[in-house]
C-alpha cells in the first residue's frame, strides 16, 4: 500500500498534535495566559478522531484534524493578537502559525491525490483555514503599518507579509466560487451574492482586508525594484477589484445590512487605484 494513501498516516498526525497539545497545556498549568478552551476543543477533538480510527473514514479523519488544527493554532493567535504581535518574536510565531495550518492541507492533498482539497474537507474548513491564514497577516501587517520605525526597519518582510496575505485572502474567495461556477437562482439578490463569491459576513469582511493590505503595499513598495514593480501591478488590480466588488455589494443588496462603503470610497480614490 502506498504510504500516502494510508489512514495510518493521519491517525499519526493526530497523534502527534494530541501530543503537542497536552504538552502546551502542561506548560500553562500554573499559568493564567490566555483562554485555554481552544486547547481543550483541540484534545477533545483528537481524542474522538482516535476513538474513532477503526470506523470513520479517511476524509471524516482528515476534517477532524484540521479542525483540531484550527483550534489548537487559535490559542496562540489570540495571545499574539491581545498582545499587538510583540516585536522581537511575532515574526517567527506567525510563520510558524501560517505552517501549521497549512498541515492539514497538505496532508488531505498527500492522503486524497485524486481529490479537491474543498471535497475532502469540506468548503468550510478549507475557506476557514485560508481566512485565518490571510486574516493573521492583515492583523499584524495592521499593526507594523501604524508604527512607522518598526514598518521601515522591516519594510521587505512587511511587504513579502502583505503579499502572502493578499494571496490567502482572495484564495479563500475563489473556493466557493470555482465549486458554484454553474450556480442559477431565481432570487436576483442571492445570485449576486453567490456570482461574487459572498456567502457571509466574512467573505464581505474579506473584501475590504484585500483592498486595505493591497493599499498598504502600493504606499510602501520599493520602486526601483523590479519585483516589486511587477506585484504593484497585481496587486492594484486585484485592490481595485476588492474594494469595486465591496462598495457594489454594500450600495446594493448589502446596503441595509449596516456595512459602511466610506473607506473603500476613499481608496478607490488614491491614485493606486486609478
Amino acid at each position: 500500500m502506498d504510504v500516502k494513501r494510508d489512514p495510518a498516516v493521519v491517525v499519526a498526525a493526530v497523534q502527534a498534535l494530541a501530543l503537542d497539545c497536552s504538552r502546551l497545556l502542561e506548560s500553562l498549568q500554573e499559568i493564567n495566559r490566555g483562554d485555554k478552551e481552544p486547547l481543550y476543543k483541540c484534545q477533545n477533538m483528537c481524542k474522538q478522531c482516535l476513538s474513532e480510527k477503526a470506523t470513520s473514514s479517511v476524509e471524516t479523519k482528515l476534517q477532524q484534524y484540521a479542525q483540531a488544527m484550527l483550534d489548537f493554532t487559535f490559542y496562540t493567535e489570540s495571545i499574539l493578537t491581545d498582545e499587538e504581535f510583540p516585536q522581537e518574536r511575532c515574526q517567527s510565531q506567525v510563520e510558524k502559525l501560517l505552517k501549521q495550518l497549512e498541515i492539514p492541507l497538505e496532508l488531505a492533498q498527500k492522503v486524497l491525490p485524486q481529490k479537491q482539497i474543498a471535497d475532502i474537507l469540506g468548503v468550510e474548513i478549507y475557506e476557514c483555514v485560508r481566512w485565518r491564514q490571510g486574516a493573521l497577516l492583515y492583523m499584524l501587517c495592521s499593526i507594523i503599518n501604524e508604527d512607522d520605525n518598526r514598518r521601515e526597519r522591516n519594510k521587505d518582510c512587511f511587504l513579502q507579509n502583505i503579499l502572502k496575505g493578499v494571496e490567502y485572502l482572495t484564495g479563500m474567495l475563489s473556493i466557493q466560487r470555482s465549486k458554484n461556477a454553474n450556480f442559477s437562482c431565481n432570487d436576483e439578490q442571492t445570485y449576486n451574492l453567490v456570482k461574487e463569491g459572498i456567502y457571509s459576513d466574512t467573505h464581505v469582511l474579506n473584501l475590504m482586508y484585500t483592498g486595505e493590505m493591497c493599499y498598504w503595499y502600493l504606499q510602501n513598495m520599493n520602486q526601483n525594484a523590479e519585483s516589486n514593480s511587477k506585484d504593484s501591478v497585481s496587486l492594484a488590480m486585484k485592490g481595485k477589484a476588492a474594494l469595486q466588488t465591496y462598495l457594489r455589494l454594500t450600495e446594493g443588496p448589502l446596503k441595509s445590512c449596516g456595512w459602511s462603503s466610506d473607506r473603500a470610497i476613499q481608496l478607490l480614490n488614491t491614485p493606486y487605484f486609478s
